[in-house]
């Protein structure tokens, strides 16, 4: 006589979630030298350029297909400039720290204060930040390496489960993408995720060490070309 079969999760637990790495903002280079080297200060929560908002909001010609009943966004302004232009219908708009980019020791990763951010962006729901002052960045010791994000993914997917939203989009940071999808084996090492590319991945419980387990990646997106080439034209945006 066989085992009883253990019931199947239901259908119901299962969270279809979207990463998108913030647009170019101010201090992504791209392998051109800092043009202010000497004020490292002057990138304190570095906000999107002018080509990033354009990246953006051409990715929301695309995001419609995944769907988004929840947006999550890293406190950082240039996540959230991504994440309200990428996904602008979304209903719910909270703004999580777990989500934030690696805190080393760069201006460009500090946020500012809880107070200024949820003046800047009033659509946003800020009751998840605790501390008004940015709380990891400190300009002498780096976030640990990398128990730091590792941390914080893990917890943050222990999060994602609990929400009652099925379909949720992370407008967040390429460091802490690229760690949080390795932990599902997601991502090669060698491998980047670029500006404004979206991840999505199906995750459902698991009884494992991590809270979930990935049990399918969709296809990496992009905004398409002819939406940037159309956006960087209505904006008057050089094409980068």
């Amino acid at each position: 006589m066989e085992a009883e079969r253990p019931p199947a999760r239901a259908v119901t637990q299962r969270k279809t979630v979207t990463f998108v790495r913030h647009g170019v903002a101010a201090h992504n280079f791209h392998g051109v030298q800092d043009p202010h080297p000497d004020e490292p200060a002057r990138y304190t929560d570095s906000p999107l350029t002018d080509y990033g908002r354009a990246q953006a909001a051409a990715a929301a010609t695309i995001t419609p297909a995944l769907g988004c009943e929840l947006l999550v966004c890293a406190p950082l302004s240039r996540a959230i400039e991504t994440g309200l232009l990428a996904f602008p219908d979304a209903p719910r708009i909270v703004a999580h720290e777990a989500v934030r980019e690696y805190a080393a020791r760069r201006y460009a990763n500090k946020r500012k204060t809880r107070t200024e951010l949820a003046a800047a962006f009033d659509r946003v729901d800020f009751s998840l930040i605790e501390s008004d002052p940015d709380p990891l960045f400190n300009p002498d010791q780096a976030e640990p390496w990398p128990a730091g994000p590792i941390a914080r993914a893990k917890e943050f997917m222990g999060w994602v489960l609990q929400q009652p939203e099925r379909q949720i989009a992370v407008a967040s940071h390429g460091v802490f993408i690229e760690v949080l999808l390795r932990l599902f084996s997601a991502l090669p090492e060698d491998e980047r995720v670029m500006n404004c590319e979206l991840r999505t991945m199906v995750v459902q419980p698991s009884e494992g060490g991590m809270p979930c387990e990935m049990v399918e990646l969709l296809p990496t997106m992009e905004p398409p070309e002819a939406a940037v080439k159309k956006e960087c034209r209505e904006r008057g945006v050089e094409r980068q």
